[in-house]
């Protein structure tokens, strides 16, 4: 991930790679537990924040919605995974349930919102947003899955370049 200026290393298994390649705009994963679908596609989330076109000022900016059930069931799991992988780059603001990517020119918020109360779910309509991840889709109400597609291609707004990629993303044990 050359845009972060920082080196990671992480390969994707096939079907990992497979998933990752697809241009649909909506894609999901399944796989058994401990296949890396989770890492897969926290990797797919940093490709497309990568890969943005600067907007005027330069900078790639990006904002993605990660969504499960519950934050704790967010934070003991993706939270932890994006601590692992990215590091330093990534600082969580615990406050405003954020993850910023920070890193050359590389600015991206990933918002971790939980579905288990309307409050919750509500906060999804008034976002505009690059892109999203479904962590455990299978666990989720499937009409939530139109709220939050009907948010993305919003973000960056058009002054600020628009977006080059925007999609849905999702991974869940069988």
């Amino acid at each position: 991930v050359s845009s972060v200026g920082k080196t990671i290393n992480y390969t994707a298994s096939p079907t990992i790679t497979n998933f990752m390649i697809s241009e649909n705009f909506v894609r999901f994963i399944l796989g058994p537990v401990g296949s890396g679908k989770t890492t897969g596609a926290l990797f797919e989330v940093l490709r497309r924040c990568c890969e943005q076109t600067p907007g005027p000022d330069g900078l790639r900016r990006t904002r993605f919605v990660i969504v499960r059930n519950t934050l704790q069931q967010m934070t003991s799991t993706i939270l932890q995974e994006i601590k692992h992988w990215l590091g330093d780059i990534a600082h969580y603001k615990v406050s405003d349930k954020v993850v910023e990517i920070r890193a050359g020119d590389v600015h991206s918020d990933w918002l971790l919102i939980p579905l288990d109360t309307p409050e919750n779910q509500q906060r999804l309509l008034s976002l505009q947003l690059t892109g999203a991840w479904v962590n455990e889709f299978i666990e989720l109400d499937p009409d939530l899955i139109d709220s939050i597609s009907g948010r993305l291609w919003r973000y960056p707004s058009a002054a600020q370049g628009g977006p080059t990629w925007s999609g849905l993303i999702g991974d869940s044990n069988m």
